[in-house]
């Protein structure tokens, strides 16, 4: 199973998604003020005009519970992408699965620890 790509779009509407559970305006000035951007800032990433910068995808990621990590290598290629730099695009895709399949095994290796230390996991 490959696992989702994370792009700018898909942090957005996470955020947004937040938003709406603590009762907070989820409007693009909404998603920004959260994430302590600009109003722009929110308002070009819903338009998909821009791709989220690092600073702000990493706050984003750890709110949603993603790894920044492969958040970071998803943007790349979605900016490579934009350039239309096929070849640089396909790389990052490739950095990010691997990062995916790394943060998998290392649950899957200490899952038997977590389930010993709480047996309600």
């Amino acid at each position: 199973m490959q696992p989702q790509v994370i792009t700018t779009s898909v942090l957005f509407e996470g955020i947004k998604a937040l938003l709406r559970k603590e009762n907070m305006p989820d409007t693009p000035y909404g998603v920004a003020k959260y994430l302590g951007a600009s109003r722009q800032c929110g308002y070009t990433w819903r338009d998909g005009k821009t791709v989220m910068d690092d600073f702000y995808a990493i706050k984003a990621a750890l709110m949603l519970g993603h790894d920044p990590d492969f958040v970071l290598a998803c943007l790349a290629a979605e900016r490579a992408t934009r350039c239309h730099n096929d070849e640089t695009a396909a790389v990052w895709h490739s950095i990010a699965r691997r990062l995916a399949t790394a943060a998998s095994v290392c649950f899957l290796l200490a899952l038997p620890v977590l389930v010993m230390q709480n047996p309600a996991f």
